[in-house]
């Protein structure tokens, strides 16, 4: 899941025959996007080390890290994307409801975002256009996903 977490750099590219020193007053921004998804095929169903457990772990780790930097006024956001089925409807309620409370909480203070994601976790290239359709309507109308959302 976040063995490397995932980042896009986004800057301004130097333009032909202009000086790199022009560039200076110039910011880099990085934005930074986590794949909350606790289910493995590959992995242990296992709330330890050799399965979610792991995940939960490392998520821990990032709201903490994420909350750390916010305090020292750093400005640092997320974006965020969970399955509903195996994650946010069973495991995260289960066994970490205080990652979905921090979430929530980032979200609600505008710091971070989540992203929609398909409801369990498949394939969309290899979906038909209604297993692709029911997919995106069951995350939206889902349970699970209100657990993010404060309304």
């Amino acid at each position: 899941m976040l063995g490397v977490a995932g980042f896009r750099c986004l800057s301004a590219i130097s333009l032909p025959g202009v000086e790199a020193k022009a560039h200076l007053d110039k910011n880099v921004y990085v934005a930074f996007g986590f794949h909350g998804n606790l289910y493995h095929s590959f992995r242990g169903d296992t709330n330890d080390e050799r399965g979610y457990g792991k995940d939960i772990r490392i998520i821990r780790s990032i709201l903490s890290t994420l909350d750390k930097y916010n305090h020292q006024g750093v400005p640092v956001h997320a974006s965020w994307e969970f399955d509903n089925h195996f994650s946010l409807e069973r495991l995260l309620p289960e066994n970490a409801p205080d990652i979905i409370d921090a979430v929530r909480r980032r979200v609600t203070e505008k710091r971070d975002e989540v992203l929609l994601m398909f409801y369990n976790n498949g394939l969309a290239s290899a979906m038909t256009n209604q297993e692709f359709t029911d997919s995106v309507n069951w995350s939206i109308s889902n349970p699970g996903a209100a657990l993010l959302c404060n309304d």
